[in-house]
């Protein structure tokens, strides 16, 4: 099911919301590039600034924050934090199968969530 069109959006929507989520929490200027090679600031000298992606972010943690707990933590492991996959699981106390599990019910759940922000629906 990874690499359908829904899950690269929910994929997409989740990098993007790491980027804003590290926004601005390294002193000094720095370069903030996306995944693809595009240089979305600051330039040599220029200030930071607002993150490009700053309303879908906030529309994407509110997503995250409705999961359940343990959906939930399984993408701020898998967004937020570094490490290999086993060391993820192993800080959520779980092996590598139910880590991967948790991260595709959460990629199901996020998208109908996305949808349901999209429609100003309420999130539950």
């Amino acid at each position: 099911m990874i690499g359908s069109g829904n899950h690269l959006y929910v994929m997409t929507r989740l990098g993007r919301w790491k980027i804003w989520a590290n926004w601005g929490t390294r002193p000094g200027p720095r370069r903030v590039v996306a995944s693809m090679g595009k240089l979305l600031g600051p330039t040599e000298g220029e200030e930071l600034g607002r993150c490009p992606y700053e309303d879908e972010a906030i529309e994407t943690k509110e997503c995250i924050d409705a999961l359940e707990v343990s959906l939930r933590n399984v993408i701020i492991q898998c967004y937020l934090f570094g490490g290999t996959t086993l060391q993820k699981a192993q800080r959520l106390g779980c092996d590598k199968r139910t880590y991967h599990r948790r991260l595709e019910r959460a990629y199901v759940k996020l998208l109908d969530l996305f949808n349901a922000a999209a429609a100003d629906l309420p999130l539950d």
